[in-house]
């Protein structure tokens, strides 16, 4: 699979500036490269599935929308809602790194499991879906549970 990064800075974007609420999935460039692809990939997943949910996603040094933080202290990424826009992603890049497992599917897992919050699903579904509340939970790809899920909150 082939990621094309897209770099820009805060008012880059041909449409200029503006204090419209955020209609982009902006993953912080400074975030490890296997977790840029991730994201991108779990967001591109969820596109095919559900078209109408597509925005444009980018790769920036300023202003992201999916970044590291601090997240529970369980959690190995959360979506956190801030005034009008759909939010910030936040991974817990070092939790996870230190989990000894399978890593590179894990940061597949909850890059797709948090793009879904960030499309619009709250809460969350059965072991065996995507959207399951634990990664232990989650499933390897999108079923039909999360995409009509998707379909049913989609704003």
């Amino acid at each position: 699979m082939t990621f094309r990064l897209v770099l820009i800075g805060v008012c880059a974007i041909s449409a200029g500036c503006t204090s419209e609420p955020i209609t982009e999935l902006r993953v912080d460039s400074s975030l490890p490269l296997v977790w840029q692809e991730a994201t991108i990939a779990g967001a591109e997943e969820w596109f095919e599935a559900v078209p109408e949910a597509r925005v444009p996603i980018l790769v920036v040094d300023q202003k992201p929308n999916v970044t590291a933080s601090r997240c529970g202290p369980r959690s190995l990424g959360c979506r956190d809602w801030q005034g009008q826009d759909r939010g910030m992603i936040f991974f817990e890049v070092d939790r996870v790194r230190s989990l000894g497992r399978d890593i590179e599917d894990i940061e597949a897992r909850v890059a797709r499991h948090e793009v879904g919050h960030w499309l619009g699903i709250r809460g969350h579904l059965a072991p065996g879906n995507t959207m399951a509340p634990t990664i232990g939970g989650t499933s390897p790809a999108l079923t039909e549970d999360d995409i009509a899920k998707l379909r049913a909150n989609w704003r």
